[in-house]
């Protein structure tokens, strides 16, 4: 391998070593979400629940909405952290080894790696687009909700 290869090699080692973290870092957004935005339901359903019959109608409408727009943020994240088959792409180096040993090609390897970084950037792309919807509709929803307490509250 030359000395070009060898630096070419690397920076697509390192670029996809990028997306599998960038990956994961979406996964980790995922389950936060699930976990702050439960707890978030679980004080609000607290509040609204135990004050149900001095609440006026508007107020518990309201925040039912609220609560069911962050429980659709919740599932949209327990969606995203899902396996799903066929969609996360890996790099197969048992084919990539017996390709290689055949035709003793070692440039091969960084093909291989940099139609797989395209497939993660994809991957990942896709990732962003729903982690972006997770956090509007939790966004809305605990807007809505806080409304809904509030005025539970205030009233």
């Amino acid at each position: 391998m030359t000395v070009d290869e060898d630096f070419l090699l690397n920076q697509a080692i390192t670029r996809y070593d990028n997306e599998v973290e960038r990956m994961r870092l979406f996964d980790t957004k995922a389950g936060n979400q699930i976990g702050y935005v439960g707890v978030i339901i679980a004080v609000f359903g607290f509040i609204v629940g135990s004050n149900f019959q001095d609440i006026a109608y508007y107020s518990i409408v309201i925040s039912v909405i609220g609560i069911s727009l962050l429980m659709f943020s919740v599932l949209l994240s327990v969606w995203q952290l899902s396996p799903k088959k066929n969609n996360l792409p890996v790099l197969n180096i048992r084919e990539f080894y017996d390709d290689w040993k055949e035709k003793k090609l070692e440039v091969d390897l960084i093909d291989v790696y940099l139609d797989h970084i395209d497939d993660m950037i994809k991957y990942n792309n896709s990732k962003l687009s729903s982690t972006r919807w997770i956090y509007v509709f939790t966004f809305i929803g605990l807007l809505i909700s806080f409304i809904g307490v509030v005025s539970s509250l205030i009233i």
